[in-house]
């Protein structure tokens, strides 16, 4: 897979919780306020982690380097999603 690519999905990965809140239900009151807080820090760091992807992957020459790593990014941004959605 190409490295953009790869960084558009690490940018686009922060948006996972938007997507979510049409699927699911968000638990009232307090609950939608951690939504209102979290989503736009998922979105920032997935914006973060791709900018950090795109400029330090040039510096590996082997394959497996900048695929661990870009596994590992994912999945930090898929882990404090689902910790941090409030669900019903």
């Amino acid at each position: 897979m190409k490295h953009s690519i790869r960084t558009a999905l690490l940018i686009g990965s922060g948006f996972i919780q938007l997507v979510l809140s049409s699927f699911i239900p968000v638990a009232g009151g307090g609950a939608s306020m951690i939504l209102l807080i979290s989503l736009p820090s998922l979105i920032g760091l997935g914006f973060f982690l791709g900018i950090m992807y795109y400029v330090f992957i040039r510096k590996f020459e082997n394959e497996q380097y900048p695929r661990s790593y870009f596994l590992g990014m994912i999945f930090i941004i898929v882990f404090l999603t689902f910790i941090s959605y409030p669900y019903k």
